[in-house]
């Protein structure tokens, strides 16, 4: 992969969206290694790690019910 990823940075530049389509296309495994790289962003890589999270456990709690939550602590007080 890292072969590859050298041969694609240059492009980087020219494609502000390759990034995206190539962590898009990995699996979570992949990931970890890729992240490690620190060449592609860390949204990129954080928003790839939210999607996986979300397919493979979708009773995870979204973006709405945990800002649901902290307004109904915040008016209770805690």
């Amino acid at each position: 992969m890292e072969e590859v990823l050298t041969f694609l940075m240059p492009l980087f530049d020219m494609d502000p969206f390759l990034p995206r389509s190539i962590v898009a296309a990995l699996v979570p495994i992949e990931l970890h290694s890729l992240c490690q790289l620190e060449v592609f962003p860390i949204d990129v890589c954080l928003a790839t790690l939210r999607f996986w999270s979300l397919r493979t456990n979708p009773q995870l709690p979204s973006r709405h019910q945990c800002t649901v939550t902290v307004m109904q602590y915040e008016k209770v007080g805690f």
